[in-house]
């Protein structure tokens, strides 16, 4: 039994989907946001485009942790 599939149309390559981006402000902070709410969201782009578990699971939990970030003061975390 040949496993192979050999026909060209169905060789072709699949680019990954485009990644949501946008940016959030908080404060007097803008954070650059990639991600939906099916794969998650990131600050860090590459971590959507990778199989990575350093996601938000809703931009509500992303939102909360930038907010924390924004209100500490320097050398205080």
């Amino acid at each position: 039994m040949n496993m192979m599939n050999t026909e060209p149309s169905t060789a072709t390559t699949q680019l990954p989907a485009p990644i949501r981006g946008f940016l959030l402000e908080i404060g007097t902070m803008t954070f650059p946001v990639y991600g939906d709410a099916t794969i998650g969201w990131s600050i860090i782009r590459r971590d959507i485009m990778d199989v990575t578990p350093y996601r938000y699971g809703t931009l509500d939990e992303l939102v909360f942790a930038l907010l924390n970030y924004s209100l500490v003061s320097a050398g205080d975390a």
